[in-house]
């Protein structure tokens, strides 16, 4: 058994975590200075000690530092972070968190990795976030130092560092107008009825068997607003030929090469989609190309089921693609392109919102109103012609040509008729 309390001497107000156990026989106690007197961070580190105490693990207590230790650490940054990593495999966090933790720690130890845990001040902290924000977006950097910050954390909990750089805020970067500007919104531009007809043209028409899987991904992205690791996690044991449906039950996550079942979809709800002429002769087209015979395994991979990764898909089965097709690129993320320009064309056409959440795999319609909303403005709705050729890719049923943007339910005037 063990315990971990704060204490705080009565003589200079210096705030400690004390940790006391019997470990094999033996009564072990270590005592360990709290950053700055920090009481919150010292109440912190005995929950966190508690907790590890709960579950027999008293390496903290068996690493307790002896006489004559130094006092800055003996460890780089590349010899405790893959030690950290590993304290934090499944199932003690989820699978994608795990993941998410990989990438950030192999990224910081390519930047930081021959330097001394207590060597890194904060000025470095300053020049690391200063380079991580020339490469990567704000989120991304975010959750970078969040990582630092926690492996810091459990740095000094172990004894392993004796300071952490984050021990003082760090400076402010941008203004207020500075903060607003970098995040204006854009008002996204779907693909016109020509440019998706184009677009398709060269997708179903690949030169090579590499293009033929990542060409039929995308095809897929566009006629049904899944996301790419969506689209991947697609086994034709989802597909209900009988029903005319194909039901989304799990994704494959970007840095992956197999979906988790643990993981699930993003959201982790299952839906299903109406199985569409186009769909259909997509489907089609896959099982004739690879999967003859089978009636299990992907529906979109390679003659064995494997995967590419992300960035291969987007640059051979989306960058070279447009370009055949003289297309113009969109603005964001390449699947949110295809994904937006469905959610879009679905509304010109009629097609009640609620539906449309469902297929793309949203409970409710705050996401299309506040977000998939490029064609709501009246003077931006596509005429009548633009409409059909719409329906005739997508596949969607005649049974609602006459809706109009006035009847979907967000407000506004009733459109002009541009017949």
């Amino acid at each position: 058994m063990g315990r971990a309390r704060v204490w705080i001497e009565p003589s200079t107000g210096r705030v400690n975590v004390i940790g006391q156990g019997i470990v094999n026989g033996k009564r072990l106690t270590r005592r360990m200075s709290v950053a700055e007197n920090n009481r919150d961070l010292a109440d912190e580190v005995a929950r966190e000690l508690n907790r590890r105490f709960m579950l027999l693990d008293f390496s903290w207590l068996l690493d307790a530092p002896g006489p004559g230790r130094p006092t800055v650490s003996s460890s780089t940054f590349a010899e405790w972070a893959p030690r950290w990593l590993q304290s934090y495999r499944p199932p003690t966090v989820s699978r994608r968190t795990w993941d998410n933790y990989r990438y950030s720690v192999e990224d910081l130890v390519r930047r930081i990795g021959d330097r001394h845990l207590d060597r890194v001040d904060q000025a470095a902290l300053v020049d690391l976030r200063t380079d991580l924000e020339r490469e990567l977006r704000e989120r991304t950097v975010g959750g970078r130092l969040g990582v630092l910050r926690l492996i810091y954390r459990d740095a000094l909990m172990r004894g392993v560092a004796t300071r952490s750089p984050f021990d003082r805020p760090l400076p402010r970067r941008r203004t207020k107008r500075q903060k607003m500007q970098a995040t204006k919104r854009f008002q996204f531009r779907p693909f016109l009825a020509a440019e998706l007809e184009a677009f398709a043209t060269v997708l179903r028409a690949p030169r090579t068997e590499i293009e033929a899987v990542h060409f039929a991904e995308t095809e897929g992205m566009l006629l049904t607003g899944l996301r790419w690791g969506e689209v991947l996690g697609l086994r034709w044991s989802d597909v209900s030929w009988v029903g005319g449906a194909v039901h989304v039950r799990r994704a494959i996550v970007r840095g992956q090469r197999d979906e988790d079942p643990d993981d699930g979809t993003k959201t982790g709800e299952e839906w299903s989609i109406k199985l569409r002429p186009p769909l259909a002769a997509l489907l089609e087209r896959q099982k004739a190309r690879t999967f003859v015979g089978r009636s299990e395994g992907r529906i979109f991979g390679g003659p064995n089921g494997e995967l590419s990764p992300y960035w291969r898909w987007r640059r051979l089965g989306w960058i070279e693609p447009l370009r055949r097709a003289g297309v113009a690129p969109r603005e964001g993320d390449a699947q949110k392109a295809a994904r937006r320009s469905f959610v879009t064309g679905s509304l010109v056409c009629g097609r009640n919102p609620k539906v449309v959440s469902a297929e793309i795999g949203h409970t409710t319609t705050r996401m299309i109103v506040q977000v998939y909303d490029s064609f709501m403005n009246p003077a931006n709705w596509p005429d009548a012609a633009e409409i059909a050729q719409l329906r005739v890719f997508y596949g969607f049923d005649e049974g609602t040509a006459g809706v109009r943007a006035g009847t979907l339910g967000f407000g506004g005037e009733e459109p002009r008729n541009r017949n």
